[in-house]
């Protein structure tokens, strides 16, 4: 099995959260990834926080989660977003209207990323998580 992670879940792992980096240690190299989406979510909210003033120990605290992620992205391949993806996209965000459910675009874009590569999504999202086996491509979403 192949799991792409979502914004939360790289967060909780940049946080040490034990459940989280338990799953993510039982893990074969290779079987997980991350959505290009979700590298730049993320670069984006360590590039925002370290940009706002901030003190000397704030901002030590700060390089230190850049450091993190850094060394996070070595375990992982960052998945291009692709044609299959954009497809899928619309097939899912035409399903959840259909349903009469909201996601958020930048996580249902995450969704489609996970369906279109065939992988399961992990992540913490409420609204996600609701999308478990839905929708035309049925992808899988669980949560650590």
């Amino acid at each position: 099995m192949t799991y792409l992670l979502d914004s939360n879940i790289v967060s909780a792992a940049m946080l040490m959260d034990r459940a989280v980096t338990s799953k993510l240690a039982e893990l074969e190299p290779g079987s997980a990834a991350i959505s290009a989406l979700t590298y730049a979510e993320i670069r984006y909210g360590l590039q925002r926080m370290a940009s706002m003033p901030m003190s000397k120990s704030r901002q030590q605290e700060m390089a230190k989660r850049e450091e993190l992620f850094d060394r996070l992205m070595d375990h992982f391949d960052v998945l291009a977003w692709d044609r299959e993806a954009a497809e899928a996209f619309a097939a899912e965000r035409i399903a959840c209207a259909a349903d009469g459910e909201v996601v958020d675009v930048l996580d249902l874009l995450i969704l489609a990323h996970a369906a279109s590569t065939r992988r399961v999504l992990v992540t913490r999202d409420a609204a996600l998580q609701r999308r478990n086996r839905k929708g035309p491509h049925r992808a899988a979403v669980i949560s650590w």
